[in-house]
């Protein structure tokens, strides 16, 4: 009887395990070199994962299936040798900023002076501008900043020369519509709640996104990085103006922070970023 007992627990145990296993199913392994960015976005209507390899200038864009969507090179190469004044791509989207062509458009950033290109995929130029650049996650005023602004009136692009003793920001509209994109949250929220998201891509050499939702009747939070050692690094206000906040990580030493939410004195769970030099 005892024996019997043993093992119905036993093959109790070993279904339980089996079952909770086969929910977990591997989709597909992205085999990259190590300079290289992964992650999920929406390039206008269309979930796409990407991936920037920032040695060799391109990046390739995955259906959801994974199958090859896109191969682009940038016609500006990268040169990680010179720090901060890398050449580096921060956005990418389909018929945003050039809405008569369906093509896959990218913005490069970097160099010295700063300079702003914007490239299809093809390689021919859209737009340039030198002494110019975008910022994301800072927040002069109290008020989030991101270069690219969904507004009621469209999607704008924000440029800054901070080089001499004034700002100077240019607003450029875009034909297109912007949208941003949710990752699975990293905890089952009520639906008043807010939160934070899986940051992407993650480890990062460059820069990071954040996607967040304020709690219900909350106008405005603060995202809070901290190091590993519980150390506040860095703070950033957000509010329902967008639904995302991209860090950049470039100044960050390697290594594990962590950031949480907070509004109204009320700290929500976070999340983690992994930085790879």
């Amino acid at each position: 009887m005892q024996n019997s007992k043993k093992i119905l627990i036993a093959l109790l145990f070993f279904f339980t395990m089996y079952g909770a296993k086969s929910q977990v199913v591997l989709e597909h392994t992205y085999v990259t070199p190590n300079t290289h960015d992964l992650g999920l976005l929406n390039i206008g209507n269309e979930l796409k994962y990407v991936v920037k390899e920032y040695d060799s200038s391109y990046f390739n864009l995955y259906n959801l299936d994974h199958s090859l969507y896109r191969h682009v090179v940038s016609p500006i190469k990268f040169d990680r040798t010179v720090d901060s004044l890398d050449f580096t791509i921060v956005h990418i989207s389909n018929s945003i900023i050039d809405c008569d062509s369906s093509t896959v458009e990218f913005i490069v950033m970097g160099g010295k002076p700063r300079q702003t290109r914007i490239y299809n995929e093809k390689g021919n130029l859209i737009f340039s501008i030198d002494s110019f650049i975008g910022y994301n996650g800072f927040a002069p005023f109290g008020q989030p900043q991101t270069f690219i602004e969904r507004t009621p009136n469209g999607t704008t692009m924000n440029l800054v020369n901070s080089l001499g003793l004034k700002n100077i920001t240019k607003v450029y509209h875009f034909c297109g519509k912007y949208t941003g994109m949710k990752s699975p949250p990293l905890r089952h929220n009520d639906p008043d709640d807010g939160g934070t998201y899986n940051n992407y891509p993650n480890p990062t050499t460059n820069e990071t996104r954040i996607d967040y939702t304020l709690p219900a009747g909350v106008s405005n939070a603060t995202i809070v990085l901290f190091n590993a050692e519980g150390k506040e690094v860095n703070r950033y206000r957000v509010d329902n103006t967008f639904d995302n906040l991209i860090i950049n990580t470039q100044n960050l030493a390697a290594g594990v922070y962590n950031y949480s939410l907070i509004s109204k004195g009320r700290t929500e769970p976070g999340g983690r970023i992994v930085v790879v030099k």
